[in-house]
């Protein structure tokens, strides 16, 4: 299920990846675009704030939703990427119906698990910024966001890192999460 889900964005960033060269966009106060970058910065505070709370309900509400994700195969579809077939892309949403939330569940205790090996309190972590880097595909009207969000906890640094997702109208929704890692203050 969840290898159908990354085979997806793949086919997006290899269709479309040689062609979309848009800048780093970073939440710092050099360079404050809030407001041009609201709903990336949304899905970075959504992403932090389901693992600090630690609300799997929320982690869930952070991907497409069945028709979301339908619509989004739709796209693809017909932006004809090799591979994708109505068939494949029916069987993929019959699929996704049956064990989406359960998956996602899953990670999110991935997720946790993993922090708490780190040594994270989520009570005591602090936001620090989200990176990230937005593709305007040619030829797609979606547009994908890879990012990672820096926080601390006491006096070790950590990143949620390898953080996919796609624009659905008026927000973004997740696609994959690499991981959590501890960094060193040089990173």
């Amino acid at each position: 299920m969840k290898q159908q889900f990354i085979i997806l964005i793949l086919i997006v960033i290899n269709c479309y990846s040689s062609t979309a060269q848009n800048k780093i966009m970073k939440n710092t106060p050099e360079n404050k675009l809030k407001s041009i970058h609201h709903k990336e910065n949304l899905l970075g505070q959504a992403i932090y704030k389901s693992l600090k709370e630690e609300n799997s309900n929320n982690w869930i509400l952070l991907y497409p939703t069945n028709d979301e994700y339908k619509n989004m195969l739709q796209l693809l579809l017909a932006a004809k990427n090799e591979g994708l077939t109505q068939q494949k892309m029916d069987g993929m949403i019959e699929e996704r119906k049956l064990e989406a939330a359960a998956v996602y569940k899953a990670e999110f205790e991935t997720y946790l698990k993993q922090a708490d090996s780190l040594g994270i309190n989520w009570k005591d972590a602090v936001f620090e910024k989200f990176d990230f880097e937005a593709m305007n595909p040619p030829n797609l009207k979606l547009k994908y966001l890879n990012g990672d969000i820096w926080f601390k906890c006491h006096q070790n640094h950590f990143v949620i890192e390898g953080i996919e997702a796609v624009e659905i109208e008026t927000a973004y929704k997740l696609q994959a999460v690499k991981g959590i890692r501890q960094v060193d203050d040089g990173e």
